[in-house]
């Protein structure tokens, strides 16, 4: 016994007899068996531990490095006159942080509403300037945790869709308030708009994406409400929904409600980590 546990349990006693010796040798390396057993799951789940955390501090490298890259354009573009292009610089690398920074699945309300400006500035250096983002949101709510990424694919959708005609600009508004027990988040644009067909297609898009009635390059535009919908329910069940209203050349407006908790005020937690 003592040979066997220096030599790192690797080793067995010899099961040769019949009385209770030979019990106590055949318990023993039942116990050695699963000795074994234990230290080898622990050293695999130390291996992969390692490896994990390796390639975090890899992960975190790389993010780093364009943040960097990124400030030197925008200083660069600042010092030579192009402050436009230094102030979209510096917004697409707000959104590149909050994109890859993993902290969570949630964030208040404030975050996602700086997130969203950020967006809408770097798509004015395409649309040059013709996008105009309102805010009417209660201090109030600006504590309250959602999801996160809630807000940035509705605002793309209504940039993409609703500034069509060359030369045209698009007015934004991005509402919240609470109704009831729960907060009401409303996103509505004086865009392009939808036709009742198109409309219908893609509210039952959004609910079953399985769908065949269009092709798939319709489809992938409206990935991101598909997204939101179903993250909707995942997190907040029945208890949420999504609406969209709209009418062909007068505009979309989409609306999200989710339950107001009084435990999501200020939390940006993880709950994957």
């Amino acid at each position: 016994m003592d040979a066997i546990i220096a030599h790192g349990f690797l080793e067995k006693i010899p099961e040769t007899r019949t009385d209770e010796i030979g019990m106590i040798a055949h318990r023993y390396n039942i116990l050695l068996e699963k000795i074994s057993s234990l230290i080898g799951e622990n050293v695999r789940r130390e291996t992969a531990q390692t490896q994990a955390q390796l390639k975090a501090l890899q992960y975190q490298i790389n993010p780093h490095f364009i943040y960097n890259t990124l400030n030197i354009f925008s200083g660069y573009a600042a010092q030579n006159g192009q402050n436009v292009l230094a102030e979209s610089i510096a917004s697409f690398g707000q959104l590149l942080r909050y994109t890859i920074k993993n902290d969570g699945v949630y964030a208040t309300m404030e975050t996602e509403l700086r997130n969203a400006m950020s967006l809408v500035k770097v798509y004015n250096i395409r649309y040059f300037d013709k996008l105009h983002l309102s805010l009417d949101v209660p201090e109030e709510l600006k504590d309250f945790s959602i999801i996160k990424f809630l807000l940035q694919p509705i605002l793309e959708n209504a940039i993409l869709h609703g500034l069509l005609r060359p030369g045209a600009s698009l007015k934004i508004r991005l509402a919240a308030w609470q109704e009831d027990d729960s907060i009401a988040i409303q996103i509505s644009d004086d865009g392009e708009g939808m036709n009742p067909q198109r409309l219908e297609w893609v509210q039952r898009y959004m609910a079953d994406p399985s769908e065949h009635d269009q092709p798939l390059s319709a489809k992938s535009t409206f990935i991101g409400l598909k997204n939101i919908y179903k993250r909707l329910k995942l997190f907040y069940g029945d208890q949420a929904s999504l609406s969209i209203l709209s009418r062909e050349h007068h505009g979309t407006t989409v609306t999200i409600l989710i339950p107001m908790n009084p435990d999501q005020k200020g939390r940006e937690t993880c709950i994957t980590c």
